[in-house]
């Protein structure tokens, strides 16, 4: 630790502190930078460790601003017999997250089609949400060995990115039982994901800022996709897709 010299420099320092006045100390810091305990102590541990974890409540925010307009919470109310959406609030984490909804998140986030600002683009997405639903349970352990590993500063944690880049050659074999992600945990390693890609290098200096500025994006710019926007996105990437290999066919036959 370091501590104030005679000279009012800091200087190495072998005082020890015990939990209650380290408990003491976070909560002192979060009532003068005025931010929430919880995202403190979740920046804290990325920086330390890797290890990405979201406030609920942050997380509920962002799904809420990006993904989940009123009227899309209004209609899935109704088919499970719901007189108020707001009850689906605390469901929200573990509804299937597919990829339309990665494309909301990304757009009305800001992750896409910002002008002057490093961003995703569509293709990336495409390419990325089935590698990352097929190799989740090997995720989500590299996850766990991750934090397992947290107070060992000597050992190589590497990212899920160049994980997911190692198995591209062989994942193409692999079947995949589901097409959507669910659950917090599998929403926390999505979002590390898109911070780790090459195209948005800069932009953010940690996953929680990039979710924190996400939430804000959505909220200063509105939504500008909704569920319609998306479907018809998908449509032209799926007609433009069979096109190409309608090309592809006529090639061959030559």
């Amino acid at each position: 630790g370091e501590c104030r010299g005679a000279d009012d420099r800091f200087a190495a320092c072998a005082e020890d502190i015990n939990l209650l006045r380290f408990k003491r100390l976070l909560h002192h810091i979060s009532q003068l930078m005025r931010i929430d305990l919880q995202i403190l102590v979740s920046h804290w541990m990325w920086i330390e460790s890797g290890h990405f974890e979201v406030p609920e409540n942050v997380l509920v925010s962002l799904l809420s601003q990006t993904v989940y307009s009123k009227s899309r919470l209004a209609k899935m109310a109704a088919e499970q017999g719901l007189d108020d959406p707001s009850a689906l609030n605390s469901d929200m984490l573990q509804l299937p997250f597919a990829y339309r909804d990665l494309s909301l998140l990304a757009y009305n986030g800001g992750l896409l089609a910002v002008g002057g600002k490093p961003c995703l683009t569509s293709s990336q997405l495409q390419l990325l949400f089935p590698c990352i639903v097929k190799n989740m349970p090997e995720l989500r352990k590299l996850r766990q060995d991750r934090l397992k590993s947290a107070g060992n500063k000597n050992k190589d944690k590497g990212s899920f990115t160049e994980f997911l880049n190692a198995v591209k050659k062989a994942e193409s074999m692999k079947k995949s039982e589901r097409d959507h992600l669910v659950g917090r945990v599998e929403l926390e390693i999505l979002l590390q994901i898109l911070f780790e890609q090459e195209s948005l290098s800069g932009r953010f200096r940690s996953p929680l800022q990039m979710v924190v500025g996400m939430v804000r994006h959505s909220m200063e710019s509105g939504r500008l996709w909704d569920e319609e926007k998306v479907t018809a996105e998908l449509g032209n990437v799926g007609r433009a897709n069979v096109r190409k290999s309608s090309r592809k066919g006529q090639t061959y036959s030559h």
